[in-house]
């Protein structure tokens, strides 16, 4: 299939010079995908005896910035992003983030596109929130019956500022961990459900986490309510808080295993659901060509290609680290995404897995059209 892939570094009115976009564009039939990178490109070769991120790269905001200039520097990146996917409003706009500047961020930016007649949706679900964005696209019955969204265009992405909440100069307000792996970026992929992506089948869960992984919640949530709450057109979970003064905290390698564990229910979930479905001829039998997801770091990455392989029989082959560019929590499986769906021939099938804190897990086999 031919691809067009279009690569540039953007000079912008970015607060005080400090940083640029770049972004990469790629068409594969009539979908449009756009990745974005956006600050300070820093690189991060590995130190002996430390945790390996597998990341030759991150992109941060300066320390020195106000929170309001980082905002500012990441307003700019999503809105030139959303010009360069689309020239004209969107049936749909769904977002998935971790560190969401605004209550409703996909409603924020349609406003600032224009696009008044374009319907929002957003997942906060923390690494988890890109592919649970495009799962409930794909399966929602907020979006269904079929035909409000089935032959319409529609933009599902992943959108993470997320240095504003890693304080690279102050060593002791977050973990040493997140200071070497989180990443500004972001991945939007402008497509038309039923014709370009189809679902096949799906799960999502969610448990209570024991505390691993904190951060303070960039959004509003009932404290004593349940571990996954929908307010209007927001999904949102209840992450562990960290000690005051601390925005994100990880134990490497107790959340290493946390997520692995979640990673190896939820495959095992997906697949018996989708060895079921062919056994009652609700799905055609075809391999699975490709899979991608969340890149947390190496460690965990290489066990779930494991777990993978134990369980389904998918060789690393078909689910290979692609992500170079840092762990941008939400954004990252939607970077992989883009970065391997223009491989997918139409016909072809693939799964598409996210985990977070919180801790939640989506798992997606869907078809190209």
């Amino acid at each position: 299939m031919g691809n067009r892939i279009e690569n540039s570094r953007v000079e912008v009115d970015m607060v005080k010079n400090y940083g640029t976009i770049e972004y990469e564009r790629c068409e594969s039939g009539e979908m449009v995908m756009v990745t974005t990178r956006w600050g300070v490109k820093t690189e991060t070769p590995a130190i002996e005896g430390d945790y390996p991120t597998g990341f030759s790269h991150i992109w941060r905001s300066g320390p020195e910035l106000s929170k309001p200039e980082r905002e500012r520097q990441e307003l700019e990146a999503f809105a030139e992003s959303l010009r360069l996917v689309t020239d004209k409003s969107p049936a749909l706009l769904a977002v998935g983030s971790g560190s969401p500047i605004f209550p409703d961020y996909a409603g924020e930016m349609a406003a600032r596109m224009g696009w008044s007649q374009t319907e929002t949706s957003n997942d906060y679900l923390a690494c988890n929130s890109g592919v649970e964005a495009l799962r409930r696209v794909l399966m929602d019955p907020r979006f269904l019956p079929r035909g409000v969204l089935e032959g319409r265009e529609v933009i599902v992405g992943g959108w993470e500022g997320l240095t504003r909440m890693v304080d690279h100069g102050d060593p002791d307000n977050t973990d040493p961990l997140s200071r070497r792996v989180f990443s500004n970026g972001g991945a939007l992929l402008k497509f038309v459900p039923g014709r370009d992506l189809s679902l096949v089948t799906e799960v999502f869960f969610s448990r209570e986490d024991d505390g691993n992984l904190a951060a303070v919640m960039p959004y509003t949530i009932d404290p004593d309510g349940p571990l996954v709450q929908i307010e209007g057109n927001t999904k949102k979970i209840r992450l562990p808080v960290p000690e005051p003064g601390v925005s994100i905290w990880m134990k490497a390698k107790p959340t290493a295993k946390m997520f692995v564990r979640a990673f190896e229910e939820g495959i095992e979930m997906l697949w018996a659901k989708y060895l079921q479905g062919i056994a009652d001829k609700i799905i055609a039998d075809k391999p699975i060509s490709l899979v991608t997801g969340h890149h947390p770091s190496t460690g965990p990455f290489l066990l779930t290609q494991k777990i993978l392989e134990r369980v389904c029989g998918i060789s690393a082959e078909r689910y290979p680290w692609v992500v170079d560019d840092g762990n941008s929590s939400g954004a990252t499986a939607p970077k992989a995404l883009n970065k391997l769906l223009g491989r997918v021939r139409p016909g072809e099938r693939i799964m598409y897995v996210g985990y977070g804190g919180g801790i939640s897990f989506t798992g997606i086999i869907m078809d190209r059209g």
